[in-house]
C-alpha cells in the first residue's frame, strides 16, 4: 500500500514540475522583456543548433547532444527591434530526435499554422520563442495596416490559452500599438486615446 501511496505522490509531484516549467508572465512583462516583436509567416524548418552534451543515467555516465529547432519566417513588420530584410531565423528549444526529452521542448510548426505575432528573446545562438505564450496566432496579415492585423476578429478561430485571456489580447493591441507610435515617432489621437483608457483599467483593477 506504500508503494502505491509513493508512486501516486511521485506521478502528481512529476505533473506539477512539468506544469511548472511555463511561468507565465502578464502581457505588458511580455512586451518589456521581449528583444524583438515582430509579425511574422512561417516558411519552415530550416535547420538545428547544437546546446551541447547532457549527461543521463545514474552515474552520470551516458553523453547525449542534444539540440534546438531553427525556423525561418517572413517579417512582415517589426514592432519592437530592428531587423533588415524578409527573412528570419528563429530558434524554440528541442529538437524531434532528440535522444533527450524535456519538458520545454516545443516546436513551431505544432504552435503556429501560417501568421503569428512573436515575442523573441535574444541569445548567443540567435532569437529564440521562449515559450508557447510568445505565439499569438492570426487569421491573416493585413499588408501595411497593422491596427487592422492587430484587431480581436484577426485572431485564428480556436480558443485562447487560458493564459492569452481576451482581456489580455485588448492590452497586447494596446501595448504593441505604443511601441509602434514611438518607433516611428508618431503621434495617434485615437492611439493614445486607447493607451490611456488602458492605463485607467490597470490602475482601477490595481
Amino acid at each position: 500500500m506504500k508503494q502505491i501511496g509513493l508512486v501516486i505522490i511521485s506521478a502528481l509531484l512529476l505533473t506539477q514540475t512539468l506544469q511548472a516549467c511555463w511561468i507565465y508572465s502578464t502581457p505588458q512583462e511580455r512586451v518589456n522583456r521581449a528583444d524583438m516583436i515582430a509579425i511574422v509567416e512561417l516558411v519552415g524548418q530550416s535547420g538545428t543548433v547544437d546546446k551541447g552534451e547532457y549527461f543521463v543515467g545514474r552515474d552520470q555516465s551516458k553523453t547525449y547532444m542534444r539540440k534546438d529547432t531553427v525556423w525561418e519566417v517572413k517579417v512582415d513588420q517589426v514592432i519592437k527591434g530592428f531587423h533588415i530584410g524578409e527573412s528570419l531565423h528563429i530558434l524554440t528549444d528541442g529538437m524531434r530526435d532528440n535522444k533527450v526529452k524535456m519538458s520545454t521542448d516545443f516546436y513551431l510548426d505544432e504552435e503556429m499554422d501560417q501568421y503569428a505575432i512573436v515575442y523573441l528573446n535574444s541569445r548567443k545562438e540567435g532569437y529564440y520563442v521562449e515559450e508557447p505564450a510568445d505565439v499569438v496566432l492570426l487569421k491573416q496579415i493585413i499588408d501595411g495596416d497593422l491596427e487592422a492585423t492587430l484587431q480581436q476578429e484577426n485572431l485564428l478561430d480556436k480558443p485562447l490559452r487560458s493564459e492569452q485571456t481576451q482581456e489580455d489580447w485588448v492590452i497586447y493591441q494596446q501595448l504593441l500599438l505604443e511601441l509602434e507610435e514611438e518607433r516611428q515617432g508618431l503621434f495617434s489621437i485615437k492611439i493614445r486615446e486607447g493607451i490611456d483608457n488602458l492605463y485607467h483599467f490597470l490602475e482601477q483593477i490595481g
